[in-house]
């Protein structure tokens, strides 16, 4: 009889699988699972995001100095003066030609390598409204000139040198200003700035760029009777390193794996919400089909016995395909449909036919047995 029982609850033939129930032992599971997920995958971007690691002894250490020295030259014919002027004095704008610059440079490195250098000096030429009531400044003119522009130079050595000397046409900048003052009857605030742009490149192994630009300026004020020139931007003294990365393989190799790992974990996810999704059209939807049609010819019994004295008498049992044929059986023998929920919720409808000996049996099985 034990063995005639398991094969009924074992048999898959006619039946209708009802979804599993989602109890809070489930919702653990499934948050539990989401949880390693959101580990796994922020595990796989924190590797990933340090997939390089620093080469021990193929940084580039530089050190960078530059300035900026000038002279004035006042015009000609001034009795008891110099043609020239040093730095760092007060000077009448009324008796200044030109400002004469020298621009000095180097980039140094700490071993031989391949680079390249470009660069370009600019006039910035600026007016200014004084009279600003917002306190700000008010730009009321300016342009930029471009002085001097050289074409990349690449060569093969540990520095990158450049000296380069220019004249300011200091009374040039000087009469547009005071011109502009005068028209326009206004107090204004006027200064040329100068400045060097230069742009440096370079090739070592596992940098992946060398590039760098630096700028260094000197102010040169306009429209005034005497001038005081302005050194604060002149010079550049630095010191800095190029970094070289190799691949981590190790980061890489973790970032793969729980990458790997999260994309099974959300699979097994995935696959156990679904098995909690209800299947309405081959169960919920035949159930109530059953009981709303049906339930004038559909009893419910407390337990199973009379199906397993069935068995005992070794009496033959029918599976049933569709319940509709439960229905016209049910009709023939003048029987009603009897029906049980076993403990594993499976729906059991049966019809004992005691003319015949034969035991007509439905079953909707719950498949979290």
């Amino acid at each position: 009889m034990k063995k005639d029982l398991e094969n009924l609850k074992n048999s898959k033939k006619f039946f209708i699988h009802a979804p599993r129930k989602f109890t809070l032992k489930s919702a653990f599971i499934v948050a539990f699972i989401f949880s390693v997920i959101l580990a796994l995958g922020y595990g796989s971007v924190i590797f990933f995001s340090k997939n390089t690691a620093k080469a021990e002894g193929k940084s580039v250490y530089c050190v960078e100095n530059g300035k900026i020295d000038y002279e004035v030259a006042i015009n000609k014919n001034q009795e008891d003066l110099p043609n020239v002027l040093e730095s760092n004095m007060n000077y009448l704008s009324s008796l200044i030609n030109t400002v004469n610059l020298r621009f000095n440079y180097e980039l140094l490195y700490d071993r031989s390598l391949e680079h390249g250098s470009k660069y370009k000096i600019l006039a910035d030429f600026f007016i200014i409204n004084k009279d600003v009531s917002n306190g700000g400044d008010n730009v009321m003119m300016s342009f930029t000139d471009e002085l001097y522009s050289s074409e990349r130079y690449s060569e093969i050595s540990d520095k990158i040198s450049l000296n380069k000397e220019i004249s300011i046409p200091y009374r040039k900048y000087d009469r547009i200003a005071k011109e502009f003052s005068e028209k326009n009857n206004i107090d204004i605030d006027s200064y040329v700035n100068v400045k060097l742009i230069i742009d440096t490149d370079g090739k070592s192994e596992n940098i992946e760029s060398m590039n760098r630009q630096s700028e260094i300026a000197l102010k040169i004020p306009l429209c005034s009777k005497t001038i005081d020139i302005d050194e604060t931007y002149s010079k550049i003294n630095e010191s800095f390193v190029f970094d070289a990365y190799i691949p981590n393989v190790r980061n890489i190799s973790l970032g793969i794996i729980c990458l790997i790992l999260a994309i099974t974990v959300l699979a097994m996810e995935c696959t156990i919400i679904s098995s909690y999704i209800p299947k309405y059209k081959s169960y919920y939807k035949k159930l109530n089909f059953i009981l709303k049609n049906y339930s004038h010819i559909i009893i419910e019994i407390i337990n199973s016995k009379p199906l397993e004295k069935t068995l005992e008498e070794k009496v033959p049992l029918r599976y049933v395909k569709e319940f509709e044929d439960m229905v016209s059986v049910s009709e023939i023998l003048r029987q009603p449909i009897k029906f049980y929920n076993e403990d594993s919720n499976n729906f059991v409808y049966f019809i004992l036919d005691n003319t015949n000996f034969e035991r007509y049996i439905y079953i909707m099985k719950n498949n979290s047995e």
